[in-house]
């Protein structure tokens, strides 16, 4: 392990240090980052927890976090011609990466992104922490996979990094667990239940992750299903206050529980409609232009396809189609399943039409109703 930055902190006896351990194969990673966002790119990681909480998957991405922070900043790890560290070289500008860094929520990490872009300009590091019991609930990670498809629809033109931080790396939504993310640093205990482990992989490696872990069984062997680019460690070392991060941490699950349950409303009310629309689609077999034609005019807005069957998704794995599709008729106001029936056995295409149009003039007052 090296010693990296130039950051001094003291220590529980009061000494001061200077910079904290890292991995040099994580190091040499991070280190071809601000070439990668030069070209107009920005960067996505992912730090989980095998499946875990407490495990310290933040003090982790913290770290990380600091370090790229450091770099973007003009600092440097000097070498010789061996990859050998000689010295650090300081960095130009500040360095900005603080508490005020890491958000936990998505309405947070859109909020900050546009506040760090308004302030500094582009290529700023956010971490999202979503680490949080309870967070493998389907309601929870359809909402997280939300808020991750908003904020690039609104910032990721800023060119940012953002490090997303969770207890399960495939609980994401492909999109982002593989298409958007440039690395997964996947974090674990030893057998004697110490902490400061972790597993590295490249976008390669990821992806092979997720796919054949998808189709395994627990969490021991989803997360054995590639190898790792390599292993390493790292040390408990934060940059600023551990109490005050605590304590942003508690606040966050705090305001949570008091807007639980508006959540799980608006987030029911998105399943419910992007439902209602996806079946209404396949039963009437209408082209998808038509079908955004007709959501326009009745629902006033419109969404791309993969959007409507990405907040079904997590249902659709788990139920067949028809029984969803019974259980949406018989949760249904009596006039939509009267609908539905007069629509499987019409015959012109006019006269389907117009009852689609019925139907999709009433799927919002239908999501309020089961909500």
């Amino acid at each position: 392990m090296t010693i990296v930055t130039d950051h001094e902190w003291r220590n529980v006896l009061g000494e001061v240090r200077q910079g904290f351990y890292m991995q040099n194969f994580l190091r040499l990673n991070l280190d071809g980052i601000p070439s990668y966002l030069s070209k107009a790119w920005d960067v996505v990681g992912i730090v989980s927890g095998h499946g875990k909480v407490r495990i310290g998957k933040s003090t982790c991405a913290i770290q990380i976090g600091y370090y790229i922070s450091w770099i973007l900043a003009g600092g440097r790890m000097l070498e010789d011609a061996h990859g050998k560290v000689t010295g650090i070289k300081a960095p130009d500008k500040p360095v900005r990466f603080g508490l005020d860094n890491v958000v936990f929520s998505p309405a947070q990490l859109i909020d900050k992104a546009q506040k760090l872009y308004a302030m500094y300009g582009k290529n700023q590091v956010i971490i999202y922490d979503e680490g949080r019991a309870g967070l493998d609930s389907a309601a929870a990670m359809t909402n997280i996979n939300k808020g991750m498809q908003d904020f690039f629809q609104e910032c990721g033109v800023y060119g940012h990094v953002i490090l997303i931080v969770l207890p399960n790396f495939f609980k994401l939504h492909e999109d982002y667990a593989v298409s958007r993310s440039l690395f997964l640093v996947d974090v674990f205990a030893d057998r004697k239940f110490r902490r400061g482990y972790y597993n590295f992989f490249n976008e390669q490696q990821k992806e092979w992750l997720y796919y054949w872990g998808k189709k395994k069984i627990g969490a021991i062997n989803k997360y054995a299903s590639a190898r790792p680019s390599f292993w390493g460690r790292f040390s408990s070392f934060l940059p600023f206050d551990k109490d005050d991060y605590e304590e942003e941490k508690m606040k966050a699950i705090r305001d949570k529980k008091v807007n639980r349950k508006v959540e799980e409303r608006t987030t029911r009310q998105w399943i419910f409609g992007s439902l209602a629309s996806a079946l209404l689609l396949k039963e009437m077999n209408l082209s998808w232009n038509r079908f955004q034609i007709l959501m326009k005019k009745y629902a006033g807005h419109t969404f791309e396809e993969h959007q409507a069957w990405q907040a079904i998704e997590p249902i659709i794995h788990d139920h067949p189609f028809e029984k969803i599709y019974a259980d949406f008729k018989s949760n249904a106001k009596p006039k939509d399943v009267i609908f539905s029936k007069r629509m499987w056995e019409a015959k012109d295409s006019r006269t389907k039409e117009a009852l689609a149009e019925k139907r999709l003039a009433e799927i919002e007052d239908l999501s309020n109703t089961n909500t």
